[in-house]
């Protein structure tokens, strides 16, 4: 897959096309929380190639994506809250 963004699609956050799961997601899950990259795979449900590709596209993109996460709009949700949230969804 590759990373994309648009506005109809979390705020334009850049995402892996087909789902949206953020870049931001993906760095905060394996920079800030230590998840290796197929736990991240694991848990966000996108493959291995995913997840290389949204960390790739964050290391080329760094400081727009540092703006990005200074911007009050622009949230990273800690993984867990992803995981109930789906999980939450599944129950419906």
């Amino acid at each position: 897959m590759t990373i994309v963004s648009d506005a109809n699609v979390r705020n334009g956050q850049p995402h892996t096309d087909g789902t949206d799961v953020t870049v931001q997601e993906v760095y905060a899950a394996y920079a800030r929380e230590g998840l290796e990259p197929a736990e991240v795979a694991s848990e966000y449900g996108i493959s291995l190639a995913d997840v290389h590709e949204a960390l790739a596209y964050y290391y080329r993109h760094a400081e727009r994506m540092r703006e990005m996460e200074e911007d009050s709009e622009v949230e990273t949700p800690p993984i867990d809250e992803f995981i109930k949230k789906n999980q939450d969804a599944d129950e419906l």
